[in-house]
């Protein structure tokens, strides 16, 4: 919250905004942390893992959101575009900006024999 208000004031100074800067990492690292920590159990499932990606994007689209809201001094402005831009393409694949399989592709399945053998022919390997 505090990072909003002092992006809403104007231009912040290097000192701040490398604050800021600070304060995105260290929460979102505990976010993160926490959410791996709660995925780390005896017997893991995909559909746990699934989960704790699916929370992994929403931490980093709440950590682009707060860098977002920073408002660098000018002789930052060009690097904090360029993280900016980064980040959002980042996320973007994260998200599944190309497409992905259904979630039931997940499952996982036998291989046919076909395919354990190189041209499906046992003569062949």
């Amino acid at each position: 919250m505090a990072i909003v208000v002092a992006a809403c004031g104007g231009s912040m100074t290097a000192t701040e905004y490398v604050e800021g800067l600070n304060a995105l990492v260290a929460t979102g690292r505990s976010d993160l942390e926490a959410a791996l920590a709660q995925e780390q159990i005896a017997e893991p499932t995909m559909a746990g893992a699934l989960a704790f990606v699916e929370r992994e994007v929403e931490i980093r689209q709440e950590i682009l959101s707060g860098f977002e809201a920073l408002n660098p001094p000018e002789s930052l402005a060009g690097v904090h575009r360029v993280l900016g831009d980064a980040m959002a393409r980042l996320l973007a694949a994260a998200e599944g900006g190309s497409s992905l399989p259904p979630r039931d592709w997940l499952q996982v399945r036998a291989p046919s024999a076909a395919w354990r053998k190189p041209n499906g022919h046992p003569s062949s390997l």
